[in-house]
């Protein structure tokens, strides 16, 4: 546990400045002076995530010995799964001390069963504690992890967008989108098994991640969808360049238990820039972008232009145009 705010309170009351305590262990709140029952007491307690207030000899940074009276609350952020302890100290000036070292009493043998106790059930705490850590880490890892690629799952994907896109609103950092759809994806899975189907897209993910940068977002949003968030940076050409390399990569043959099987990938891009009225049009864009390239024979990328756009809102007044004529039997055979 370490130390990352505290106010001017805190420095009038222990004599430490922010820049010594910050990003120190908690234990600098606990001075020598401090009894060993109350030490043990406030360790059990913070173990336990148990809100608590004690009063408690201790010592300023001088090593005046003072009475204090110690709070902690305990919060959480439920999404990322971070924990928190808020310490608040009340000087309590009515109660002086001389600053005098008090002499240590000798322990009893009671004492020493009592205290070896309490650090038996310290340290079975940490050690509970240290598995509730690790799993709720793999908690969160599992809410936003694809189960079979480890890539960034659909969910996860949605809220980075969500900050990708204020980034470009308040900052202008623009960006690209990578839509990246495999061509002969149920050819595999019906010629090799969904067991070689599932091995493909695993290569498939290492690929993607072997091309990106980690600045770079890589998520399967399912089936054998894959999508790339990539800053954009000083120029467009790094963006029609992975895309290149994708195209090119991705038509190299699969093999699986000695069968060879060709499975190359369309890919549609679209630019996310602070001009437009609506950044979240983007993925809907590169999708355009993607049936696009598809259209013209699989295996290539291809880039959203306003024409797309225009098409796909005719294609779609068109359907509409369709069915309404069907319900009013304006069709004669």
């Amino acid at each position: 546990m370490e130390l990352q705010w505290c106010n001017k309170a805190f420095t009038r009351i222990t004599g430490y400045e922010p820049t010594e305590v910050l990003g120190q262990r908690g234990t600098i709140l606990i001075g020598p002076d401090m009894e060993q029952g109350v030490h043990l007491y406030i360790i059990e307690k913070l173990m336990n995530w148990e809100n608590f207030s004690i009063k408690a000899l201790n010592n300023r940074k001088n090593g005046e010995i003072y009475w204090q009276r110690m709070s902690w609350v305990h919060l959480s952020d439920p999404e990322t799964g971070n924990h928190w302890w808020l310490c608040s100290i009340i000087d309590l000036q009515e109660e002086r001390v001389e600053p005098t070292k008090r002499a240590e009493a000798d322990l009893t043998k009671s004492d020493e069963t009592s205290y070896a106790r309490a650090v038996e059930k310290i340290q079975r705490l940490e050690k509970e504690n240290a598995r509730l850590h690790e799993l709720a880490k793999s908690v969160a890892r599992d809410a936003n992890e694809d189960a079979l690629t480890g890539l960034s799952n659909r969910r996860h994907f949605e809220i980075e967008l969500k900050t990708w896109i204020a980034r470009l609103q308040e900052h202008g950092t623009e960006f690209a989108v990578l839509y990246i759809d495999l061509d002969r994806f149920k050819l595999v899975n019906d010629t090799l098994g969904h067991d070689a189907g599932d091995r493909l897209l695993v290569s498939v993910a290492k690929l993607l991640r072997s091309v990106t940068d980690p600045s770079d977002l890589v998520a399967r949003l399912g089936g054998d969808e894959f999508v790339i968030l990539k800053p954009l940076g000083k120029s467009a050409l790094n963006i029609s360049s992975l895309a290149d390399e994708l195209v090119r990569s991705l038509q190299t043959p699969f093999t699986c238990d000695g069968k060879s099987t060709n499975c190359s990938a369309s890919i549609g891009v679209a630019i996310a820039n602070k001009r437009m009225a609506d950044p979240e049009q983007v993925v809907a864009d590169s999708d355009s972008a993607l049936y696009h390239a598809k259209s013209q024979g699989k295996g290539r990328w291809s880039f959203f232009t306003e024409q797309m756009h225009a098409n796909s809102i005719a294609t779609k007044q068109l359907a509409s145009d369709l069915l309404l004529a069907c319900e009013r039997r304006e069709f004669v055979p």
